[in-house]
């Protein structure tokens, strides 16, 4: 995947919290939306994209379209996929605060909301804020996808 170059002198996109969240929220969903259907490949596609590099989780274990149908199957044990409708993409189940430690990654938790409300699978993701600064888009990976811990 080619990568883009820093755009340097564009504004602060981060400084709107509103919009920087919406941002970081349309990524999650594009993910989730191949994660659920099927589209592997697609899915690692995206983790790239906006992670910009091979995406990795938090141990350094590489996403790939294997791990992640793997990951479907343990999800579709006990629910019947994640509710991608307004429901599902609510403001409320995404969670972000600063992570502890180092003030320059946002932790996000997106709650993944099933038919049956059990929602006890979350994904994870950290947003480097410096690099999407320099992006003028969130870069970020996803660090976690699973039960909720």
């Amino acid at each position: 995947m080619e990568r883009a170059e820093p755009t340097l002198g564009q504004p602060d996109l981060t400084k709107d919290k509103t919009k920087f969240l919406a941002a970081i929220r349309g990524r999650i969903f594009a993910f989730l939306a191949s994660w659920a259907g099927g589209q592997w490949e697609e899915a690692v596609d995206a983790l790239d994209a906006f992670a910009r590099r091979e995406p990795e989780d938090r141990e350094g274990k590489p996403w790939t379209a294997e791990r992640l149908e793997e990951s479907m199957a343990q999800y579709t044990v006990d629910h019947h996929g994640p509710m991608l409708n307004p429901e599902g993409r609510n403001l409320r189940h995404t969670y972000a605060k600063p992570k502890q430690g180092d003030e320059n990654i946002l932790a996000i938790q997106q709650m993944l909301v099933d038919e049956d409300a059990a929602n006890d699978w979350v994904a994870e993701f950290e947003v480097d804020l410096e690099t999407s600064r320099e992006y003028s888009e969130p870069i970020m990976d996803m660090v976690y996808l699973g039960l909720f811990r």
